[in-house]
């Protein structure tokens, strides 16, 4: 859990993006990423099971986001034979 929050902080830092807070639980069976706008929520399944957090947020609407691209990777050019 703690690489998948620490590969989406990465990444937001990347975007320039920082996150504004990240906090974790006692046992870090829940971790959160704050960027105001968003907050992503890293659970283990059992507290993911307990907090239920789509029911909380249910009546909501939802949003499409498109998904985002890589950017494609650069490619070695074979040293010339001549």
């Amino acid at each position: 859990m703690r690489s998948a929050a620490d590969g989406v902080e990465r990444m937001s830092i990347r975007q320039g993006q920082p996150p504004a807070r990240r906090n974790a639980d006692d046992n870090s069976t829940w971790i959160v990423l704050d960027f105001f706008d968003v907050v992503v929520h890293v659970f283990e399944p059992n507290t993911r099971a307990y907090y239920d957090l789509e029911m909380l947020y249910g009546d909501a609407p939802k949003l499409l986001i498109p998904s985002i691209k890589p950017p494609a990777r650069a490619t070695r050019k074979a040293p010339d034979d001549t």
